[in-house]
């Protein structure tokens, strides 16, 4: 039985700086060659002159893919030279390993000082966009979960009703739990349970600042049931608010170790900013990994303008140390 594929979604940010040279004007010059983490490898061309017949006299940037084992890929693409006023968006899906072209303009113009193509000596050619793969699921929507060992013994604690003897509220809605379980996890409500504040007298607390579903999620872990990951990722951030404020630093690690391991190129700069935040030290460290990696071997790396421009410029410097 074939595996189920699903679209994944990967960045393109290419600056190609041309040099201007008057052997260029009838020769095809190729920009390096980016090979990425999923399996693709794909390079520009330019044609100042044309790559056939046809297009004589025409300018024309090129787009080629090496798909490796993909058998397609919609390539979502704009390009641009912004000295010369000039823009292109178009989509196209590779089927095979080709070259996509578009025309820019006449090679008298490409090469006229007053069009601006050229600056200073050289062409400042821009691409951005993303490349949709489909890629095989290799776990069940069961697997996306964080998981417990003791699964059975969590569910019937979960489950005891009878034996509860607190309410957690927020926004509205209740929920009940053991004392003597939410305390082992949070010094703070321990605290609460042995102080003899109101709280503990009435058996119950409200919980202003968050909503019902963070509460859920966090009293859930407390409890060791699974979660869904995509809530975790979605509510990342008030969830690392109530566990820096309830002090629940093993909750915090479950947290961070699920965060891990959905880093990719297309969140690592919103999970570095996360980190960075509420000092979640160990999904930092991997994010920081992960963003040298890619710098180093050519890979886009999406919103890198949204990155904490200390972390960013810390980043860099190791990256390319080895050059200094």
């Amino acid at each position: 039985m074939a595996q189920p594929t699903v679209k994944v979604k990967y960045p393109v940010d290419i600056l190609w700086i041309i040099k201007e040279d008057s052997n260029l004007r009838n020769e095809t010059k190729r920009g390096k060659k980016i090979t990425t983490s999923y399996g693709l490898t794909y390079y520009l061309k330019l044609y100042p002159n044309g790559h056939g017949a046809e297009t004589e006299g025409q300018t024309e940037f090129f787009l080629f893919l090496e798909l490796g084992s993909h058998k397609n890929v919609v390539a979502n693409i704009s390009y641009s030279i912004e000295t010369a006023n000039w823009f292109d968006e178009w989509e196209f899906n590779y089927e095979k390993s080709v070259g996509k072209g578009t025309r820019c303009c006449k090679i008298e113009d490409f090469y006229d000082p007053t069009k601006k193509f050229f600056v200073n000596g050289n062409c400042v050619f821009k691409v951005k966009g993303s490349l949709t793969v489909n890629e095989e699921t290799k776990i069940s929507p069961k697997d996306d979960v964080i998981s417990c060992k003791k699964q059975r013994l969590s569910e019937m604690l979960w489950e005891d009703s009878d034996n509860k003897d607190f309410a957690i509220f927020a926004k509205g809605k209740q929920i009940k739990v053991h004392k003597h379980i939410i305390a082992v996890y949070s010094p703070v409500f321990a605290g609460m349970f042995k102080s003899g504040m109101k709280e503990a007298k009435n058996g119950r607390v409200e919980i202003p600042n968050y909503s019902f579903e963070v509460v859920e999620i966090i009293v859930k872990l407390c409890y060791d049931l699974d979660i869904s990951g995509n809530l975790i990722f979605d509510h990342r951030i008030e969830l690392f608010k109530f566990v820096d404020q309830y002090l629940m630093d093993s909750i915090k690690e479950i947290i961070e170790n699920y965060l891990i391991k959905k880093l990719s190129v297309i969140n690592v700069c919103l999970l570095s900013n996360c980190s960075i935040a509420h000092e979640a030290e160990n999904l930092k460290s991997h994010c920081s990994d992960l963003i040298t990696k890619c710098l180093k071997d050519g890979t886009a790396v999406n919103d890198l303008d949204i990155l904490d421009k200390d972390f960013k410029l810390k980043i860099f410097d190791n990256a390319f140390s080895f050059l200094a």
